[in-house]
């Protein structure tokens, strides 16, 4: 039987052998792309180059197969391995701004790449964000409200790269054999906004990632009392806080606390007064346009300056006994002039569900068919980078549930890995069977077998909404027939 495969060889050889030497633009274009894009496919073309060297072994066929077990490697390096963006303001000598260059790999194999970061001035005006507080008093609950600026939401990218001037251009070798954080240091004018765009080209794959940011990133405006950003780690430290900051929104598993730290430079000035506070996301009002937070945890500390004006904040959070869900932490710098200075930072403490969600965003994606039309799906699915891909999949959730987005999401995904274990049938998962869809949709039914003529069906009952559906068992699968 095997031998009837033999004169097929040749010719499935030759697809994986000319699409690795065609241009990247060539390649997009070929229909089979988007199947040899994936690793469980280009396994199976490998095992086919495998059959077809017992059919006709020379030594060309040995190089050819070595050449493209290194491409199947590095692609399956690229399809695990991913780039994360973040921009901060810093206190420098030589810098007041820095980007951070995040890349998670699961293997420790040495690989170069080149990348290129553009900074254009944003003609988007971004204003500091500012809370009045009228007292440090600590009150036993304290909430908070943030207006959404609806004009920020997609301004970005609407403003059109090719009309905004290129004010700094520079390309730079990164070398890694591990996960790590690569920083770049630059100087901006302060009190501006700017459009950061990196793209990483990986020499190898002949692969371009680019990176960008959401909403243009505003450099500190000059004032009497400096400060960078406020950054979070799982690693004590200031430096670790500066240098390996946390990048992900959403935090590891079993993370029992993080650290937050800040530095400020304020010449003349005795003690600074800070108060940090932690609040938890509760709702969403007005179609999502603002967002309710509850205070879970409060303390204020004071520090003190040394002869030249510098000053480190840095503070330990327990998050090991807050609930799972979206935070907010928000930091007041009060110098004892006017409002206080205001710094933020967002992550969530998600479940393990948040974790394999995220984890294949593409087929997270696919399972929301019964829920968002086709057409939003394969848009997604067609983002360049993750990190927009993440965000647009958040937004779309939005959408959906304006209110206890989190949860719904999680119960969602919840029932569909639960329909994957329940209900898989012959050529498809779980969530994908007629049986699977019904239960992602209404839950567990009241569940009885019927007879008809002699056939024995399976008939799912719910009385909320009294609805039945009768399922029929063909070829070892349960087709639905009413």
């Amino acid at each position: 039987m095997e031998v009837l495969f033999y004169p097929f060889f040749p010719l499935l050889f030759e697809i994986p052998h000319t699409y690795v030497f065609l241009a990247r633009e060539q390649r997009d274009k070929l229909p089979f792309s988007p199947m040899i894009s994936t690793f469980s496919h280009r396994c199976y073309l490998l095992l086919t180059v495998i059959g077809y060297l017992r059919y006709e072994s020379s030594i060309m066929q040995i190089k050819q197969l070595v050449i493209i077990c290194c491409v199947f490697f590095w692609s399956f390096c690229s399809l695990h391995a991913q780039w994360s963006l973040d921009v901060k303001n810093i206190l420098g000598e030589k810098a007041n701004t820095r980007v951070f260059l995040g890349y998670e790999s699961p293997t420790q194999t040495s690989k170069a790449f080149t990348a290129e970061v553009i900074i254009r001035p944003s003609a988007t005006i971004v204003e500091p964000l500012t809370v009045k507080v009228d007292t440090l008093q600590r009150p036993k609950f304290q909430s908070l409200t943030i207006k959404k600026n609806k004009q920020m939401v997609g301004k970005y990218r609407a403003e059109p790269m090719a009309m905004t001037p290129v004010l700094i251009q520079k390309e730079v070798k990164l070398t890694t054999s591990r996960s790590r954080i690569f920083t770049l240091d630059f100087t901006l004018p302060p009190g501006k906004g700017y459009l950061i765009d990196v793209d990483i080209f990986n020499p190898i794959l002949d692969k371009h990632t680019l990176l960008t940011l959401e909403t243009p990133f505003l450099v500190h405006p000059e004032d009497e009392v400096k400060r960078s950003d406020l950054l979070i780690s799982y690693i004590p430290g200031l430096r670790s806080a500066m240098e390996q900051p946390i990048l992900s929104r959403i935090l590891k598993d079993d993370t029992p606390e993080i650290y937050q730290a800040l530095k400020l430079q304020a010449v003349g000035y005795d003690a600074i007064t800070i108060r940090s506070i932690l609040y938890q996301e509760k709702s969403q009002g007005d179609g999502g346009s603002s967002q309710a937070f509850q205070s879970v945890y409060q303390a204020n500390k004071i520090i003190y300056p040394d002869t030249r004006g510098r000053a480190n904040f840095q503070d330990t959070l327990d998050i090991s006994k807050i609930d799972p869900g979206k935070y907010l932490i928000l930091i007041l710098i009060y110098s004892g002039q006017g409002e206080p200075k205001v710094e933020r930072v967002r992550f969530v403490k998600g479940r393990d569900i948040q974790r394999r969600i995220f984890a294949d965003l593409d087929n997270s994606i696919r399972m929301m068919q019964y829920l968002a039309p086709e057409d939003r799906l394969n848009e997604l699915l067609q983002k360049d980078t993750i990190v927009v891909k993440e965000a647009e999949f958040r937004r779309t959730w939005d959408r959906l549930y304006p209110k206890d987005t989190q949860e719904k999401m999680e119960a969602y995904y919840q029932k569909v890995y639960e329909a994957n274990s329940r209900y898989e049938e012959a050529g498809s998962a779980g969530w994908q069977s007629q049986r699977g869809k019904i239960f992602i949709l209404y839950g567990d039914p009241t569940e009885e077998m019927v007879e008809i003529r002699g056939k024995s069906y399976l008939r799912w009952i719910y009385p909320k909404w009294s609805l039945s559906f009768l399922f029929e068992e063909r070829n070892q699968n349960w087709v639905l027939v009413e």
